[in-house]
């Protein structure tokens, strides 16, 4: 937070409207483009990014009118994004430590994840992109196959 006090609010806000819109590494990203704010001690290299947010703000006259009585309705639908899911924002936030840590000794060489709805999409994307093994598992596998896992795991022989 210190970090943060160090400038005022107008310095900030001209150092992000300076970001949106632009392609400029990482920025171009609706998530970096606030990066001081988000993970400012990650690396530019660790950064796993497909320049995700910014998507348009789209008018919708008639819904506004007919359902929730207003003339001027604008909405933001976040499924515009490369992997069709809201979650691309999110995900651009958890892949990039995760990119950071197999970096470091000990190496992370893989991750898992229990699977739902849409997340698999935008995780599959951002760990590909970045090169990084994955274990996606749905509730239904998790349930019938914990106890191979967990042995499989003492074993060090999960893959």
């Amino acid at each position: 937070m210190e970090a943060l006090k160090a400038f005022d609010g107008n310095y900030w806000k001209t150092l992000f409207d300076s970001r949106i819109g632009k392609t400029t590494w990482p920025y171009g990203s609706d998530v970096w483009s606030k990066k001081e704010w988000v993970l400012p001690e990650i690396d530019y290299d660790d950064i796993v990014s497909a320049l995700e947010g910014n998507s348009n703000m789209c008018w919708d006259e008639r819904f506004g009118k007919q359902l929730v009585g207003m003339n001027d309705l604008w909405v933001k639908h976040c499924g515009i994004s490369h992997t069709g899911s809201f979650k691309d924002l999110g995900m651009t936030f958890f892949v990039s430590p995760v990119n950071r840590l197999r970096k470091m000794p000990p190496p992370v060489v893989g991750v898992g994840c229990a699977l739902t709805r849409d997340t698999p999409a935008a995780l599959s994307a951002y760990y590909a992109s970045a090169g990084i093994q994955r274990l996606l598992l749905s509730c239904q596998q998790i349930r019938f196959r914990w106890r191979s896992w967990c042995s499989r795991l003492r074993m060090g022989r999960l893959c």
